[in-house]
């Protein structure tokens, strides 16, 4: 693509075309953009890792928020489970009514606010309150992080489209050069460690040697002809027996 279209292709961004139902119908619709050669995530972890890092960290306190509503979810008694902020199902909150539930409680404090009522952190109500506080944390978070991820993503645009020669030089080499370089440097660790397999194979394939096998045999020939003395028959029997034996011990 260098080639056939030049330097400048570096810099270039297209239309990210994607296949979307659109009122019921398959269309291609335009989500976002892509490098025409360099990748957004390249460029943001080389130029912009700082925004990178803050939106990660941001989805990160999503997931904790998910885990901790998990978790006291979790820790409610099934009859706590039947009540109406918790689903049919049982496997997640009802947000409007947690939110409904967790105003009123609210509200009973601050009335009660003379007497110094708390509940216990361990009760239904405080941690009803507690989900009510986590689920517009979420709420708030995700909008932050969508409204991050987008700006970065159009960030990320500007800079492909503005970088110096030199920036496209560095990318190009991190791109290319660096990923081929650490995969010949692997080479000899991987050709050592699939001859140390195969030479393992090898062991574990032979680990009971010829005479370990001969000398089980063998054990095993004298345990049988010690037996074959318990037996009893008739004369022919017995005649059978004692030929067996005599192979068995060699003699």
């Amino acid at each position: 693509m260098m080639q056939t279209e030049g330097f400048a292709a570096c810099k270039q961004v297209d239309p990210n075309m994607v296949i979307k139902k659109v009122k019921g119908v398959e269309a291609e619709i335009q989500d976002g953009w892509i490098g025409h050669i360099m990748p957004f995530a390249l460029v943001q972890t080389t130029y912009l890792n700082d925004d990178l890092q803050a939106l990660q960290r941001q989805e990160n306190r999503l997931a904790e928020i998910s885990a901790e509503i998990e978790g006291v979810l979790d820790s409610l008694s099934e009859e706590e489970k039947s009540f109406d902020t918790v689903n049919d199902n049982g496997d997640g909150f009802v947000n409007a009514a947690v939110t409904k539930a967790a105003k009123r409680l609210k509200a009973d404090l601050k009335a009660a606010a003379k007497t110094a009522k708390v509940f216990d952190e361990e009760s239904y109500e405080a941690k009803i309150i507690k989900v009510d506080f986590l689920i517009n944390q979420e709420k708030t978070l995700k909008k932050a992080v969508k409204d991050a991820a987008e700006a970065l993503h159009l960030k990320t645009k500007a800079t492909i489209e503005q970088l110096s020669d030199d920036q496209v030089n560095h990318l190009l080499e991190l791109k290319w050069i660096t990923p081929l370089l650490s995969e010949l440097s692997q080479l000899p660790s991987n050709l050592i460690q699939q001859l140390s397999r195969q030479v393992q194979t090898l062991a574990d394939k032979y680990a009971a040697t010829y005479a370990d096998v001969a000398k089980e045999i063998k054990q095993t020939e004298q345990l049988l002809a010690g037996l074959i003395d318990e037996l009893t028959g008739n004369e022919f029997d017995q005649q059978g027996l004692a030929e067996l034996k005599a192979f068995l011990v060699g003699k």
